[in-house]
C-alpha cells in the first residue's frame, strides 16, 4: 500500500494475511486482530486503551499467501511485434 493505513478504533477488525505498508505509516486501533505479519518501512502503531490489538505472527497463513501469489499470473494481450 502506498501510504498511511489507519484502521479505526472500534472497528473490531479482524485480518488473516500480510499487511504492507511501504511508503507510509500504519497504525492500528483496538479492538483488532492480525493473524499473519505486518511490514512497515516507516512506523507500526498498535494502540489499545482498554481493548488490546493483537498481532499473530502466523507461518501457515504466510504461506498461503506466497502460493497464492505464486499461482498469479499477469494477464496482457497478445500483439504482433513487426
Amino acid at each position: 500500500m502506498t501510504g498511511n493505513l489507519t484502521i479505526a478504533a472500534s472497528s473490531n477488525s479482524v485480518f488473516n494475511g500480510i499487511i504492507y505498508v511501504r511508503d507510509g505509516n500504519c497504525q492500528i486501533d483496538a479492538p483488532a486482530i492480525v493473524r499473519g505479519a505486518i511490514v512497515g518501512n516507516l512506523q507500526v502503531h498498535l494502540i489499545g486503551s482498554g481493548d488490546y490489538v493483537e498481532v499473530d505472527y502466523d507461518p501457515d497463513v504466510l504461506a498461503q499467501v506466497l502460493q497464492t501469489l505464486g499461482q498469479y499470473r499477469f494477464s496482457k494481450p497478445t500483439t504482433a511485434i513487426e
